[in-house]
């Protein structure tokens, strides 16, 4: 089950909120595939008809776009092979296509500055779950 996270800027009024972590759909490696580029999917698959996959770990992550400076949850797929080795994939982001920077566990974070009005400290709080 994932969370909503609601995020807020008191300066600017900025307000969203975003899906973070995973749902019940997210469970099958054919859907999860669906979210990263076509490259990135042949590697997976790749990886999936050889079978080289032990185990995967997929989640959406709160991140930032450098690029277009959007929060967004961006997809993430580490796949942990037979052999012991990591392999980790980002979905890049939705609205310039670049690469975007995963903010850890929230949390932890002790700040995170408006990319709006680059002003404020954005407040984020947990304000529902989804599946």
């Amino acid at each position: 089950m994932g969370k909503i996270l609601q995020i807020s800027c008191p300066k600017c009024n900025y307000l969203k909120q975003i899906h973070v972590g995973h749902g019940m759909a997210d469970f099958h490696l054919e859907q999860i595939m669906t979210y990263f580029t076509e490259e990135d999917s042949k590697r997976i698959m790749k990886y999936q008809s050889e079978g080289m996959i032990e185990h995967f770990h997929y989640d959406r992550k709160l991140s930032i776009c450098p690029g277009c400076r959007r929060l967004d949850s961006t997809p993430t797929l580490e796949l942990i092979l037979h052999s012991g080795d990591t392999v980790k994939f980002h979905a890049k982001c939705t609205y310039c296509n670049e690469e975007p920077e995963i903010l850890r566990d929230i949390s932890n974070e002790k700040s995170v500055t408006c990319p709006y009005c680059n002003n404020g400290e954005l407040s984020i709080q947990q304000a529902g779950y989804w599946d």
